[in-house]
């Protein structure tokens, strides 16, 4: 346990004073089914430097009580391709990924967990940005739920509520994106 913290305080200090390494940008796909909630993540990174970037990079889980476990956590780097998994290792609190950066290039990541709900919430974690000490240029989320839950409420206010015959899409879209909360979902279910 001391050394998960003592790795993840230094994950964040290295984040928060390199230049060379942005995380810029990621699209977020949630989605609340039955006593589950799943988050598709795309995460982009920037590397300004000339030197090739490889590193372990932590990916925290929200760590409220009235929270159930995460599971099923998948990963697989898009751009570039890596051998390797993705995912080195996983608790409850978080999980390690593995990043790789040619000089003066982009890295893309997908992350996929599903969360168990518990008390009508689901959760994610967004203000663990301000560690990268910018906003994100760009931030695109998108929530769907099936047709007879009712949102309660949220933490951000949709842009756009799209209507299927089975399901609803709530859709965001954020640029220069430094949250100060994270985002949460109540709901309830219609009798």
């Amino acid at each position: 346990m001391r050394y998960f913290l003592l790795i993840t305080l230094s994950f964040f200090c290295f984040q928060a004073f390199s230049q060379n390494l942005q995380f810029f940008r990621e699209k977020l796909n949630f989605e609340i089914c039955n006593t589950e909630f799943t988050v598709d993540g795309l995460y982009y990174f920037k590397n300004s430097s000339p030197d090739t970037i490889r590193q372990y990079m932590l990916y925290p889980f929200p760590q409220n009580p009235g929270l159930g476990k995460v599971k099923n956590i998948k990963g697989k780097s898009i751009f570039p391709e890596l051998i390797m998994p993705l995912i080195a290792n996983f608790n409850q609190k978080g999980a390690y990924f593995r990043l790789k950066i040619y000089p003066f290039d982009t890295a893309v990541v997908q992350i996929k967990y599903t969360h168990e709900i518990k008390n009508q919430k689901a959760e994610y974690i967004l203000t663990s940005t301000k560690v990268w000490g910018k906003p994100l240029e760009k931030a695109d989320f998108t929530l769907k739920i099936p047709i007879d839950i009712k949102i309660d409420s949220l933490s951000f206010d949709a842009d756009s509520l799209l209507f299927f015959k089975d399901y609803l899409l709530y859709k965001w879209e954020f640029k220069d994106f430094m949250p100060d909360k994270n985002f949460t979902v109540f709901f309830s279910e219609l009798n």
